[in-house]
């Protein structure tokens, strides 16, 4: 659990793993400010007087918190985990935590764990979950860090190595995860799932991260460079008002109203054509659905041509469980899962219908793990099936709701 103190953060504290978050008031502010440090790094050594100023701020209204975990020289004082089971760590103790808003401030390796917490967010933790990290970060601010791999690893690791590699499969996932579900423009675009500004500062005299790599992706604006090499930048005064600027930037964003327009849950179904009653169940549970308070309304598109399909809000399919281990199957499932990641559909319904149709839903369970949008459903009885296609359709609603995923605008 986090450790909770009211004092500024000092670079001569020591913090052995986990969080420590430091209170400006006795009361939590809305908002908190996460410091990730590096290779070899260590939760208060890394940053010096950087978390003191953000702290002292007059400009934001966010407590701070630093986290540390062991990587690099420290491995050998032994166990240590990967840094995937970091960000986790990570998760898992911001997830505790109650802020409404959080910014996350990662160097170089931190950079990426914390991208790494973002999507792993994403991935575990159903939509309608407010407190999820992903519905909660509102700025990612990374410093020096190699966002799609670094040229040169010093002293890593084999385990920080694996996600220090260009071009490696942690970064990849990060890269792709962002480019297709999250709006990383600062003033926001509006065509994005999640609205997460990224900032991204680079040194002149960096020797293991270059410049290309620190800010791929990212527009002019949010970038800037400092003097100084990979870790001595983080020392001087500059770049701790430039982290405190694009903070406050990040929480004045967030507050800008939304504006929502009348959205609409694009809707496609799939079953055998040879029984009716599967689609008058799927037209029973449309008639059904009741238009929201904030106008999401229902569109059938299951008989528009494909190749027009650029996003599909809900795909629900029905399968008879007789036919759920037959190969055709296996492969439109993983079909389904890339059409998930890559942001072209936003929720899967299945139902197999049938005999045996908790042991059918398990094996379809497996082509869709770890895709909290994916639901998986037994379904025995035909009359049972419009239930829970209007099941899935409330929970799309939900989802779209608390991930802004209609159009907007700003006021």
């Amino acid at each position: 659990m986090p450790t909770f103190v009211q004092e500024a953060p000092g670079p001569s504290m020591t913090i052995d793993g986990g969080l420590r978050v430091h209170l400006r008031n006795a009361d939590h502010a809305s908002a908190l400010v996460v410091f990730v440090h590096g290779l070899s790094g260590s939760g208060y050594g890394t940053w010096g007087e950087m978390p003191g100023a953000v702290y002292r701020s007059d400009r934001l209204d966010a407590d701070i918190a630093v986290f540390d975990y062991v990587s690099g020289f420290r491995r050998r004082l032994g166990f240590s985990p990967n840094i995937i089971d970091v960000a986790r760590e990570l998760n898992s103790h911001l997830d505790a935590l109650q802020y409404k808003r959080i910014i996350l401030v990662g160097h170089s390796m931190g950079g990426i764990i914390c991208s790494m917490a973002i999507r792993l967010s994403h991935q575990k933790t159903p939509f309608g979950h407010s407190q999820a990290l992903i519905h909660r970060a509102v700025g990612l601010i990374a410093l020096a860090s190699p966002r799609s791999g670094a040229r040169a690893v010093i002293l890593g690791g084999q385990k920080d190595a694996r996600v220090l590699r260009v071009h490696n499969a942690e970064v990849t996932q990060n890269s792709e995860f962002f480019t297709n579900q999250v709006d990383t423009q600062w003033r926001g675009s509006g065509r994005a799932r999640y609205r997460i500004p990224i900032w991204a500062a680079t040194a002149t005299h960096d020797r293991f991260v270059d410049y290309f790599t620190a800010t791929f992706a990212l527009r002019g604006d949010q970038v800037d460079t400092f003097t100084g090499t990979h870790t001595s930048f983080l020392h001087r005064h500059d770049i701790r008002e430039w982290v405190v600027e694009r903070a406050a930037r990040s929480l004045a964003q967030a507050d800008v109203p939304l504006r929502a327009t009348r959205s609409v849950i694009k809707t496609r179904f799939r079953g055998d054509p040879l029984h009716s009653a599967w689609h008058d169940a799927f037209h029973g549970a449309l008639r059904r659905f009741e238009v929201s308070p904030d106008g999401i309304t229902i569109y059938d598109a299951t008989h528009e041509p494909r190749e027009d399909d650029t996003e599909t809000h809900l795909q629900v399919r029905i399968i008879p469980s007789g036919v759920c281990d037959a190969e055709a199957t296996a492969t439109e499932f993983r079909e389904y899962g890339l059409a998930m990641e890559s942001g072209r559909l936003f929720a899967l319904g299945a139902a197999p219908l049938g005999e045996d149709v908790d042991e059918a839903a398990r094996r379809l369970a497996g082509y869709v793990e770890e895709r909290p949008a994916a639901w998986i459903a037994p379904v025995s009885e035909p009359q049972n099936l419009e239930d829970e296609i209007l099941n899935w359709l409330e929970r799309t609603k939900e989802s779209m709701t608390h991930a802004n995923r209609f159009d907007r605008g700003y006021e």
